[in-house]
């Protein structure tokens, strides 16, 4: 009996290692570094397909940093379109942006609107509260209707949390591929601007510097994707109805729902107490009120944030 005593002693006092323990040369983020790179600066034409081939970095991409500038010297005589393309401007500057990796996976896909600025917004992946409401930013100048004049800044985000989600960059046959078609004056403006403004799209991207130590990101492969979807079927006018979501595959970060009439432009007519349903079950069932008080909270949107007003929830 001491002699069992005596072994359980010595064995508790040497445990053997565990099986979850680091990797040789530690975790991935202790041995690089972030950094930030110039990809393009360009003046595409309107009405015309835009998409430079992107250049390699030396690591990981963690995304596109945009920003579109509309200048003129003395632009005067423009008026905003009362179309979709006039109420979501300047973000339907862009037409249909999509993004791809090397294999042909979309990872970013829908209109200007969604995709430059409703994504960023509702996802968190462009800073936290006040701050995810791209308007609210040093860079933002909203667009002045009489030249066509304005500038915005914007992030496609790989990256979903600390080195998930990143892109191989060092690898030039291999980068994601970003395509942006412009939208025509004609879109943004029922009387365009004389002269015509020039605009011009700056692309940095965010990325992890490669390692001094043969170690690679955690979840290799993994992707953050936002996907634009219409549901089914058509909402007709002051009509109530579940409508469904296609099928996307892998696993639902967000849901982020835009309602717009048989125009295009969108619209607040919400109902009193959306409901969503997954497998028939109502997993949640509101009041719009609450919804718009969680936006305030969670976003800044329709708030007072640091004494100043917010945009109007719903705008």
């Amino acid at each position: 009996m001491a002699t069992g005593d005596a072994t359980t002693v010595r064995a508790a006092g040497r445990p053997q290692p565990q099986t979850t323990g680091e990797a040789q040369g530690g975790p991935f983020i202790r041995h690089s570094a972030p950094g930030r790179r110039p990809v393009y600066q360009s003046t595409p034409a309107y009405g015309l397909y835009f998409g430079p081939k992107m250049v390699a970095a030396p690591g990981w991409y963690r995304g596109y940093r945009l920003k579109f500038t509309n200048t003129t010297g003395s632009g005067t005589g423009g008026v905003i379109a009362t179309g979709p393309g006039g109420v979501d401007a300047p973000f339907s500057i862009v037409t249909q942006l999509q993004c791809k990796d090397a294999y042909g996976t979309n990872l970013f896909a829908g209109p200007g609107y969604e995709m430059l600025f409703l994504f960023q917004l509702l996802s968190g992946q462009f800073g936290l509260d006040e701050t995810r409401d791209i308007r609210n930013l040093p860079t933002w100048t909203g667009i002045t209707a009489a030249s066509g004049a304005f500038t915005f800044g914007t992030y496609l985000p790989f990256e979903f949390t600390q080195a998930y989600g990143v892109i191989a960059a060092a690898n030039a046959a291999l980068l994601p591929d970003l395509q942006m078609p412009i939208a025509t004056l004609a879109t943004l403006f029922g009387t365009s601007p004389s002269p015509a403004p020039s605009l011009t799209v700056q692309n940095d991207a965010d990325f992890y510097w490669l390692p001094n130590v043969p170690t690679d990101p955690p979840g290799q492969g993994t992707t953050l994707q936002c996907i634009y979807q219409p549901c089914n079927p058509p909402i007709p006018s002051a009509g109530s109805l579940r409508v469904q979501l296609p099928r996307l595959g892998g696993y639902l970060a967000w849901l982020g729902f835009d309602l717009r009439d048989s125009t295009g432009a969108r619209v607040d007519a919400f109902p009193a107490r959306p409901g969503i349903f997954v497998d028939s079950v109502e997993l949640i069932n509101s009041d719009i009120s609450e919804i718009y008080e969680d936006m305030a909270i969670a976003f800044g949107v329709g708030g007072s944030v640091y004494g100043a007003s917010q945009t109007a929830a719903g705008a």
